[in-house]
């Protein structure tokens, strides 16, 4: 349970830390993102959710979409050499409103397939998402990564 709770803090933290360079170029290292998140003495998160916290959080990706990617050839080496690809995306909202799904389509420059499933749940009393990823090289849902959007 231990080694689940450090999972969900790195994935947290991945996904804090994945805001692009562009952005930082342009408006500097943001600060607050963890405002709303503790970490209890027996390792446990605490994270309170956003006033304006709803299930409509993601009503914005619903659709079919078109995507140009770039990824780094080599993560955490000082690389910056870059790998392109197109992809493509469908997303829908599920379970009435409290869920939404997306599966995920590329063709890797090694010219095989990739194909990736989100599935992000609304808990309608804590207010928080939990979003859940597979990936079709890995066969196995990764734990969710938990919170909320603060304003826009």
């Amino acid at each position: 349970m231990k080694n689940l709770k450090c999972a969900l803090c790195a994935l947290l933290l991945a996904l804090i830390a994945s805001v692009t360079h562009a952005q930082l170029a342009k408006t500097g290292w943001p600060t607050g993102l963890m405002k709303n998140v503790t970490v209890l003495p027996n390792g446990d998160l605490k994270i309170i959710p956003s006033k304006t916290s709803s299930s409509h959080d993601f009503d914005y990706l619903v659709g079919k979409w078109t995507m140009h990617n770039k990824k780094l050839k080599e993560r955490l080496k000082n690389s910056h050499e870059w790998t392109e690809f197109e992809s493509t995306d469908e997303n829908h909202n599920i379970l009435n409103g409290v869920g939404n799904t997306d599966i995920f389509n590329a063709t890797g420059t090694d010219g095989k397939v990739y194909e990736g499933l989100t599935v992000r749940l609304f808990n309608p009393k804590t207010k928080l998402w939990s979003l859940y990823w597979a990936a079709s090289d890995k066969g196995t849902m990764d734990p969710p990564v938990v919170g909320s959007f603060e304003g826009n």
